[in-house]
């Protein structure tokens, strides 16, 4: 994936005098080399005193319809974020600040395809995130910040993912896989076997993450509300409950620790053994609605819609979370074999 800054107004930053334009006035335009997607312009989004991007964005009306574009404009919404994260008065900063913006023209070109499964999406987001960046002429932060930051700015297209695709554009390296680890996101080296030969292959079969009846973003859900109803089975309340299934887990050996199921032995695998059996034992085997899901944690359906849904995600399922049937015991147990397999992989 490549994006080229084809111009923007870089004159102030060399030295040059030149008419300050109001930041209202910012604009994107971005043009793709693929004439299948046509060209796309918008109003930078520059928020308020006091005012987040989400917030100011929803207050615009943001983006209408899914666009391709919609990648772009969240990759450079994530680089608006460490400019505002950025004072001026703040010396050790290397990212630029709110008074560095500039209009920016940008031409997309790439040869993975899209909805493919091959992470397109995250790949146009990250390399918007560095344009935008370079535009503003700023040194961009870490790679793992990056990461993180793509991974935030994605989630305005209506995707909630976690941040993988975005630490294996960052911060992956020749000749070794990339264990990924969240909360905070940052990924460790496992170098390969040098004869390692990795085959990636197209189904040809198109999947479009954000759309609102795709299973990637109620596969999520489904994860978050297991992290709740098996908190709530240790007098966590829902509020408080962690949104990640690791951080849970933490939770229940603590709570097998002290109380009588104390773990045969403490080793990894006894632990993920005991943790596995105690989804099994707390969850419902089946489905479950949210109505059900929020009478078993004692809260309203309300509540509970509010805990799994953040600000950025609440739009990606509008009035259609209510009807789902949703599957928090499978959903728990994939995600914990595939930690377990992960780790038997990088032992």
């Amino acid at each position: 994936m490549q994006i080229l800054i084809v111009g923007g107004r870089v004159g102030r930053r060399h030295g040059c005098n030149e008419t300050d334009t109001a930041l209202h006035e910012l604009s994107v335009e971005v043009v793709n080399a693929d004439a299948r997607f046509p060209p796309f312009s918008w109003p930078l989004v520059v928020p308020e005193a006091g005012e987040t991007i989400a917030v100011c964005r929803h207050r615009k009306g943001g983006a209408a319809g899914h666009r391709w574009a919609d990648y772009v404009e969240a990759g450079v919404l994530g680089a608006l974020e460490c400019c505002m994260a950025c004072p001026p008065s703040q010396a050790a900063c290397s990212a630029p600040s709110e008074r560095d913006l500039c209009s920016l023209r940008l031409a997309v070109s790439g040869t993975v395809p899209e909805a493919a499964g091959l992470s397109s999406s995250s790949a146009l987001v990250c390399a918007s995130v560095l344009a935008a960046l370079t535009g503003w002429g700023g040194a961009s932060p870490g790679a793992d910040a990056l990461a993180a930051r793509a991974a935030a700015s994605e989630r305005f297209v209506g995707t909630m993912g976690g941040g993988m695709d975005q630490a294996a554009s960052f911060l992956c390296q020749r000749g070794s896989a990339l264990c990924i680890h969240f909360d905070p996101l940052a990924g460790t080296r496992v170098p390969l076997p040098t004869e390692t030969i990795i085959v990636v292959g197209n189904s040809l079969e198109r999947s479009f993450k954000a759309g609102c009846e795709h299973p990637f973003n109620v596969r999520v859900i489904e994860g978050r509300l297991a992290c709740i109803l098996l908190s709530s089975s240790i007098r966590v309340p829902p509020s408080q409950a962690p949104q990640t299934l690791r951080h849970v887990a933490s939770l229940l050996r603590a709570s097998l620790e002290q109380g009588p199921h104390d773990l045969a032995t403490n080793t990894a695998d006894a632990n993920d053994e005991a943790i596995a059996a105690l989804v099994d034992q707390l969850l419902p085997s089946g489905a479950v609605t949210l109505q059900q899901a929020a009478v078993t944690a004692g809260v309203t359906v309300e509540e509970l819609e509010s805990t799994l849904l953040d600000g950025r995600s609440r739009a990606a399922l509008p009035g259609r979370l209510h009807a789902r049937s949703l599957y928090p015991r499978k959903r728990a147990r994939h995600v914990l074999r595939e930690a377990q397999r992960v780790r038997l992989f990088v032992e």
